[in-house]
């Protein structure tokens, strides 16, 4: 049996790991610490299939004060557990992650954090995480009260009053009496008074036996007591004789409370008491200890194996076995005639007992930390006898309630069972998938695919005996949209293909290819198909410059307000650019910076940078750039290597101003006659608003106002005339617009518009966009050539939010790339296969399941890589 196959349809969630060098560190150093002290370490513990990042939880109980201020805390453990966001039955995840810690972090944490010498191993490790704080123990706190050693004990110290847990010390022992050997009476002169008796000192002398008191001697004068008579204290008796005569004429007195012996007493815990009736084996008894137990394996299920109670979970094992009895009564009720509405009284109550001792196996089985203990004390093996009882009971409504408890209880110790090979056990599970219950389907498909799988031996390869009319039976259940039923499912293909003797009959199957082809379907499960646009740019070549930008009077002021070397170092920024293919002769360079200062500098009174620093200041304004002498035709050329011109400036700030490309307008040429030259503008903005409000203030400017004209001997003439208002009218001014923008040949003579809104629409094509983003893709000169539509399955998005059928489909597959027919099969399918994996997205980084798509990514790259399924390949 392959290692793959154990618990193949669990998934644990390691995120909370993060293994830096800090946990690699810390763990190395924490498991020397076990080993010296010779505990057992668990380095990745589980909670709630969550592995727990141990480094993390040592710190965030030290950033809380540490283990006994949490533990004195209360429910503190319980919200520590809440924050892991676990799934499933979670109610006693508090205590879990208590002695998780106190298992593996307890004494660490006193010997390294707080310096102290922890309790021994026996007293710590050895015992469960219940109690209160450690370090505030004392010995009597750790001392098991069942050890009765014959070895002579120490004598019990002095109570410490600091400490709250210590027991009282036994009282003083006192002397019982002993009578004197006197005569019986005395002379009458032994009388003494009350308060002499009392004022009287009598010392009890320090060990003195324990079965003697204090008796006065007889030399001490004792007084006798008066006594009431009808003689001294007639009203008294009075009294008395009016009570008895009312008594005689039927007056009745209150009743006193008759004191029952035991009354008013606690008794013995009901947990006790439900172990103690469960051992009486009385009926009565036997129904309320199970009933009760119920209830503490659902809060407390630990307390059922305890050694503190022993044999208690096998008396509950044993109960559990008393199913066999149930269908020999139902048997003895003319079994074809039975109806579950005939039940009797005493199989209704046999019933109870059954189930309920069902369902206390079960709670137990369901916590992965008791079941672990139970593996390791070799008790699981004790669940076999119940579970085959009960799960050879007849079909019968009756019944339903207890197997339903069983199959449960069989999903969970399936894989530590070790049975024969004609165990009756593997021909119920092949009973129940033939079933036609859904339940009992999927349990049984768990079960079957992981009974003994915990075994690494062929000894226990029970999947190697089921037949292949069983891996067919679960093949039309793949065609179901049904969740949980195709996990299930899915997951038994797999471990039995991981088998490979099954693998083999398998693949000769007439269903496996239908199974392959459904398989890469699943691959897409609870996808979504969507589409993203991108832009595909083309670079392309820098414009070539050769003229210096015109520098903005706002740049231009400030750039005069700086000193020398600085405002020479602005200057070159502001006009020039990196460009590792460019080049400009030094003295070009120079010349421009001297014709574009010298004016200012001479008002000033400060002169300009010399030629030389001004080179050498080239390489502190651009890093890239260097200062070279080159021979060209046998003369020596000085240049800068690495700087070219600007197509417009930028601000010191790092504001790149936008040029106004528009050309002056040209009059639309009459018949006969010649076009003017244009000249472009020298304006320069700041950002693409400005631009478009200098274009449409300068370039563009509003028509003016309409003009009347009046008709006159049929020919119009323009206004001025007196003419009759009547016979006036309204023509606007006709305009027509043109597009000048540098090389635009868009509305053009004679394609031109005479909508000013059309022809404004137009220009802001031209103008950069005022995101910063695009205006990057602008400044590098980048031109949209194509629109790309990716398509990609999005398995994270809300609403489906389970990418697992999808992995247990992918290694479904990988199981078949084990074989070279197997191989084969997938070549057929190796578009699609390739499709999904390219496609497939691992959805949102929040997703709890994100990990999950990221695996059936990798899984389906590993698989085409070791098949060889290249999707160009020719078979």
């Amino acid at each position: 049996m392959h290692k793959s196959q154990k618990n193949a349809n669990r998934v644990v969630d390691d995120s909370d790991i993060e293994r830096t060098e800090e946990y690699e560190q810390f763990m190395a150093g924490l498991k020397a610490y076990h080993e010296k002290r010779g505990t057992d370490l668990v380095q990745e513990p589980e909670l709630g299939r969550r592995k727990l990042d141990l480094l993390k939880l040592y710190k965030k109980i030290l950033d809380l004060g540490g283990y006994d201020k949490v533990t004195e805390e209360k429910g503190a453990w319980r919200n520590l557990a809440t924050s892991y966001k676990l799934t499933g039955n979670t109610t006693n995840a508090g205590f879990l992650l208590k002695t998780i810690y106190y298992k593996n972090l307890a004494a660490y944490e006193i010997s390294t954090h707080w310096g102290k010498e922890p309790p021994p191993k026996e007293y710590l490790e050895d015992r469960s995480a219940a109690g209160g704080a450690i370090q505030t123990r004392n010995f009597e706190d750790y001392a098991d009260p069942s050890d009765d050693s014959d070895e002579e004990k120490q004598p019990t110290p002095p109570p410490n009053l600091n400490s709250g847990r210590s027991l009282r010390q036994a009282p003083a022992r006192r002397e019982l009496y002993q009578p004197p050997i006197t005569p019986a009476r005395g002379t009458a002169s032994r009388t003494t008074s009350n308060s002499n008796m009392q004022a009287t000192n009598h010392t009890i002398k320090e060990g003195s036996p324990p079965s003697s008191i204090f008796f006065p001697s007889s030399r001490e004068i004792m007084h006798p007591i008066s006594v009431s008579t009808p003689a001294n204290n007639p009203a008294l008796f009075q009294q008395q004789r009016m009570v008895n005569g009312q008594f005689r004429n039927g007056y009745q007195a209150p009743e006193r409370a008759i004191v029952r012996l035991g009354e008013n007493h606690q008794g013995a815990h009901d947990f006790v008491r439900a172990f103690m009736g469960l051992k009486s084996g009385l009926p009565d008894e036997v129904a309320f200890g199970l009933a009760r137990l119920v209830e503490y394996s659902d809060k407390h299920p630990s307390l059922i194996p305890s050694p503190n109670y022993p044999g208690l979970l096998e008396l509950v094992i044993v109960k559990a076995c008393a199913a066999k009895e149930l269908e020999t009564k139902v048997s003895g009720s003319s079994r074809d005639d039975f109806d579950d509405s005939m039940e009797t009284k005493e199989l209704h109550k046999e019933l109870d007992l059954v189930a309920n001792a069902m369902l206390i196996l079960r709670n137990i089985v369901t916590d992965d930390l008791i079941l672990n203990e139970l593996v390791k004390d070799h008790r699981v093996q004790m669940f076999y006898e119940p579970l085959v009882s009960i799960l050879s009971l007849p079909s019968r409504p009756c019944f339903f309630e207890i197997k339903n408890y069983a199959l449960e209880t069989l999903e969970y110790t399936a894989q530590y069972l070790v049975i024969g090979q004609d165990s009756l056990l593997l021909d119920i599970l092949k009973r129940g998938i033939e079933s036609d219950d859904r339940n009992e389907l999927m349990r049984s498909l768990r079960a079957l695919g992981t009974l003994g799988s915990a075994y690494e031996s062929d000894a226990v390869n029970y999947l190697g005996q089921v037949p292949l009319k069983y891996f067919e039976l679960c093949i039309p259940q793949l065609m179901l949209n049904d969740t949980e039923l195709l996990l299930t499912c899915l997951d038994f293909l797999y471990n039995y293909t991981s088998v490979d003797g099954n693998l083999d009959k398998v693949l000769k199957s007439r269903q496996i290819i239908p199974l392959v082809e459904q398989c890469v379907r699943l691959l897409e499960h609870n996808t979504r198909l969507s589409e993203e646009h991108r832009a595909l740019y083309r670079m392309a070549k820098p414009k070539q410059v050769n003229e210096i930008p015109a520098i903005p009077s706002e740049i231009l002021t400030e750039l005069i307000s700086y000193p020398e070397p600085e405002r020479a170092t602005k200057w070159m920024r502001c006009c020039f650019e990196e460009d590792p293919e460019a080049e400009i002769t030094q003295i070009a360079l120079w010349q421009a910076y001297q014709s574009r200062f010298s004016e200012f500098s001479a008002h000033q009174n400060r002169p300009l940078l010399p030629a030389a620093d001004f080179i050498k200041n080239v390489s502190v304004a651009f890093s890239r750039a260097s200062a070279m002498v080159i021979n060209q035709q046998g003369q020596s050329k000085f240049i800068i290597k690495g700087i070219r011109m600007r197509e417009s400036p930028m601000a010191p700030n790092g504001t790149v101003y936008i040029p106004c490309k528009w050309r002056q307008p040209t009059p639309i040429p009459q018949p006969g006659g010649i076009a003017h030259p244009y000249r472009s503008c020298t304006t320069q903005c700041q950002n693409p608003r400005d631009l478009f409000d200098h274009i449409l203030k300068t370039h563009l400017p509003q028509p003016p106002e309409p003009q009347q004209i009046a008709p006159i001997n049929g020919d119009i003439q323009m206004g001025g005339a007196a003419v009759d208002p009547s016979l006036a009218a309204v023509v606007p001014t006709i305009i027509h617009y043109s597009c000048n923008w540098d090389r635009c040949g868009t509305y053009q003579y004679p394609n031109t518009t005479t909508n000013r809104q059309i022809i404004l629409g137009h220009i802001k094509t031209h103008l950069p966009p005022s995101n910063p983003g695009a205006q990057q893709e602008d400044a590098n000169n980048r031109t949209v050539v194509n629109t790309l539509v990716k398509n990609h399955y999005n398995a994270g998005f809300p609403g489906n939010v389970d990418p697992r059928v999808a992995l247990s489909a992918t290694l479904l597959l990988k199981n078949f790339s084990r074989n070279r027919t197997g191989k084969e099969l997938l070549f057929g399918v190796r578009k699609e296969i390739c499709e999904v994996a390219v496609l497939q997205d691992i959805g949102a980084p929040n997703d709890p399941l994100s990990h999950v798509g990221r695996d059936v990514r990798k899984y389906l790259m590993e698989l085409l890589v070791d098949s060889d399924l290249n999707p160009n390949q020719k078979k």
